[in-house]
Formats: C-alpha cells, sequence, structure tokens
C-alpha cells in the first residue's frame, strides 16, 4: 500500500511535538490514513433526496401527503444541517463516516445532527 501507515509515521517522526503521546499520535496517524482509504474507495456515497424513489403505492401503503412536507422542511435547512442529518437517517451511515466525509470532528457531526434534529422540527412543525 503506497502512502501507509508505518510509511506516513516514519516519514513525519521528527516533525512530531517533542512532549506528544507517541501512542496517541500513532493512532491518530492510523486513523486518517483508515479514513484516506475510505475516501478512495468511495465507500460512502452520497444520494440526493431528489433521487430518492418511494415505494410503488401498489406494493406498500405510502403516505405521499406526508413526503412534500418532509423535503420541504429539509430544503430549508441549512447544507452544513441536511448533509449530516441525511448521511445518518437516510443513508445510515455512522457519526465517524460521516465526519470522515465532511473533514471534522464526530463530535461536530454530533452537534450538527442535534442541531439539524431541533431545526427541522421548528421548521416541520412551524
Amino acid at each position: 500500500m503506497r502512502g501507509g501507515y508505518f510509511t506516513k509515521a516514519l516519514r513525519n517522526w521528527h516533525g512530531r511535538e517533542a512532549g506528544a503521546n507517541v501512542s496517541a499520535w500513532l493512532y491518530r496517524i492510523a486513523t486518517n490514513t483508515a479514513y484516506d482509504y475510505l475516501r478512495r474507495k468511495q465507500r460512502i456515497s452520497f444520494s440526493s433526496l431528489a433521487d430518492f424513489e418511494p415505494p410503488d403505492q401498489s406494493a406498500a401503503e405510502y403516505a405521499i401527503d406526508d413526503r412534500e412536507p418532509v423535503l420541504q422542511a429539509l430544503a430549508e435547512l441549512p447544507l452544513s444541517y441536511r448533509l449530516p442529518l441525511i448521511l445518518y437517517a437516510y443513508n445510515g451511515h455512522s457519526t465517524n463516516e460521516i465526519a470522515a466525509v465532511l473533514g471534522c470532528s464526530t463530535s461536530a457531526v454530533k452537534t450538527r445532527l442535534f442541531r439539524a434534529r431541533e431545526r427541522f422540527r421548528q421548521v416541520y412543525q412551524g
């Protein structure tokens, strides 16, 4: 594997902070290497809500009337809230996967999800 975990660690050994915890530093390199691999392999795929096709009404009872307000409420959310919410609730991705794709921390994703749900409720009910 080109640019793997050990190669990155050796290449950056002299650039690390002198007092830094070595195991934490190595763990971070390993984690980032795994995220890079997932991004390259496109294991996390984005899909638009516009591409969402509900099941045939003949196949299952589906409340079409409920879908339009949900889509409108989602459309009113800022992209920074909408994207994590869709990836988590609709596509089933973990907060770690979403953080890797968005280039932020897992706690930032959790915060965005919390705020997205609050904002969605306000928009949907109001």
